[in-house]
């Protein structure tokens, strides 16, 4: 499991570090809504490194909450 998971956090860091866009578009659901956001290259790197904690958050015990 954790392999694949970090197969997929290398795969998603890698292609954003090369992906040589400067702007983003980002879907954001709220209230039942969607709308279209723009990020900047900055914005869309911090956007990334949380998607990627949240992943290891999830699949990685860290505290041994799972023994």
């Amino acid at each position: 499991m954790e392999n694949n998971l970090f197969k997929e956090i290398y795969e998603i860091l890698e292609s954003t570090v090369n992906d040589p866009r400067l702007e983003f578009e980002h879907k954001v659901s709220q209230d039942g809504k969607e709308r279209v956001e723009v990020y900047n290259k900055e914005q869309h790197l911090q956007f990334v490194c949380e998607v990627v904690m949240e992943m290891i958050e999830n699949n990685i015990d860290f505290e041994g909450e799972n023994e």
